[in-house]
């Protein structure tokens, strides 16, 4: 499990972009390793039915405090700053999301300047508005294909065409 700070109730991992990275790269081998084709007698599941039953194990199955048993159809990376920290100190069902979060980084000069008040000190702000650049240049060399949720109409579109 990795190291983690608590500032005022809220958990944040001690990651840089290079390990976050990594571990959105460990989450999507995972994922296609659990829908990878198989084979023989190897998997008597067809995919459909492994899917089922990898939602069932994510909804149900914890190992530690974050690690599902099986791949989860999806993950949840929050870029906790400050406000999300005042926020979740505010609005439990806030608290509650962030606590259930595969990875909480630390997005903010406050988030870096607390945890180093604590005797803890993180290596770097991992912000979101910089962290899309660096996951959509590992998609690229990867292959993945990604997805952005949440834009005014059109925005996708501007974004997907080049300039």
């Amino acid at each position: 499990m990795r190291e983690q700070i608590e500032i005022l109730g809220v958990a944040v991992d001690d990651v840089d972009f290079a390990t976050t990275l990594d571990q959105i790269d460990a989450w999507v081998g995972e994922h296609r390793a659990a829908d990878a084709p198989t084979v023989g007698h190897q998997d008597p599941l067809d995919r459909q039915n492994r899917r089922q039953v990898q939602l069932r194990a994510a909804d149900t199955t914890t190992v530690g405090q974050h690690h599902l048993a099986a791949a989860p159809a999806c993950r949840q990376v929050c870029t906790v700053n400050p406000e999300f920290i005042v926020d979740a100190n505010r609005n439990p069902a806030f608290a509650a999301v962030l606590q259930r979060a595969d990875l909480r980084v630390p997005d903010g000069v406050g988030v870096l300047w607390a945890a180093r008040l604590f005797g803890q000190p993180l290596p770097e702000r991992v912000t979101g508005s910089d962290g899309i650049y660096h996951i959509t240049a590992r998609a690229a060399a990867r292959g993945w294909r990604v997805f952005f949720l949440g834009a005014a109409p059109g925005v996708a579109l501007q974004t997907a065409t080049p300039a």
